[in-house]
């Protein structure tokens, strides 16, 4: 997973509100229809955001009975924050 990956996985608001709403879910995770349904969306067009997020590194597929559960990749997020305190500082240089 580089950080080019996740800046594409996150380069729609969409996606951005749905990296929003799973975080707060804490651990539990949260299913297609109720992040649909929260932002007002289709499912098949959540799902799309949600497989783009998941192929960049940036979440996590779980089945529970008939639901997809997503949750976030912690790690995924710290390499992003890596990789910006490292541009940041050489910006900062010149």
């Amino acid at each position: 997973m580089s950080a080019e990956k996740i800046i594409d996985g996150l380069s729609h608001k969409n996606r951005l509100a749905i990296l929003e709403m799973i975080c707060e879910s804490k651990n539990e995770g949260i299913v297609v229809g109720m992040l649909a349904e929260m932002l007002s969306l289709t499912q098949p067009t959540t799902t799309h955001h949600l497989l783009i997020m998941k192929e960049a590194g940036l979440l996590e597929m779980n089945t529970n009975s008939y639901c997809h559960v997503y949750t976030v990749r912690v790690e995924a997020l710290r390499k992003l924050k890596n990789y910006l305190t490292i541009l940041i500082e050489k910006c900062e240089r010149n």
